[in-house]
């Protein structure tokens, strides 16, 4: 999970505007909706902050708070690869403080399934949160906002894509949620070669996790 930022700096304000604005309208902090970013920006703007500051700053405070909200889930002993148990602490925390963010959450409505927000329009590394569980773990070399939406919809055609889209629907449809964690690795080198990180992470955390909803490592 994101630190607060230091008191004092611009990040700060912008935090303090968000924090403001929650509690005006008689919510939690992490419960004010996304929809009330333009107003937090619009706020920042009139003290003379750079918009785009605000506006990444509130996306910032907004999956902290997120984070703040999940369940406080009794620890668990993470298994590492070869079988060794790691730290006391649920996958979902190592995650967060490795990188992931927390970016959506989905829900299943009148219309269907759902997601609350929108996710990245960029390939990496994914992650479904079912209560304090890490059910599943996934990369796309499209983007993440395209792989999701196969899951909305679960092409019959896709078996993967039908699994995990009847999966979510069984855990949402009672008013469940199952969280969206996402990260971006990017790429490395070895000894002068371009590496993609993405497929490695994403085997090496299956292999830690084990996750339920992975079948054959998918």
């Amino acid at each position: 999970m994101r630190r607060a930022p230091r008191a004092g700096t611009i990040s700060a304000r912008v935090w303090a505007l968000a924090e403001e604005m929650a509690a005006a309208k008689g919510c939690s902090q992490a419960g004010l909706k996304t929809s009330q970013r333009a107003r937090v920006v619009a706020a920042a703007q009139r003290e003379g902050i750079n918009p785009a500051t605000a506006n990444t700053q509130f996306g910032h405070w907004s999956r902290a708070m997120r984070a703040q909200d999940l369940p406080d889930p009794a620890p668990t002993k993470a298994m590492a690869p070869g079988g060794e148990t790691g730290e006391d602490e649920p996958p979902w925390t190592l995650l967060l403080k490795s990188g992931f963010s927390y970016v959506a959450d989905w829900r299943w409505g009148a219309e269907g399934l759902w997601r609350d927000r929108a996710v990245p329009k960029a390939p990496g590394v994914y992650g479904f949160l079912a209560g304090d569980q890490l059910v599943y773990l996934g990369l796309t070399r499209r983007t993440l906002h395209q792989r999701m939406e196969d899951y909305r919809r679960g092409h019959r055609q896709q078996k993967t894509s039908a699994r995990i889209h009847s999966a979510l629907i069984t855990a949402t449809r009672d008013g469940g949620r199952v969280g969206i964690l996402t990260a971006e690795p990017g790429h490395t080198r070895w000894n002068g070669l371009e590496v993609e990180i993405a497929p490695g992470l994403e085997a090496g955390l299956i292999a830690r996790f084990r996750p339920a909803w992975n079948i054959m490592g998918r």
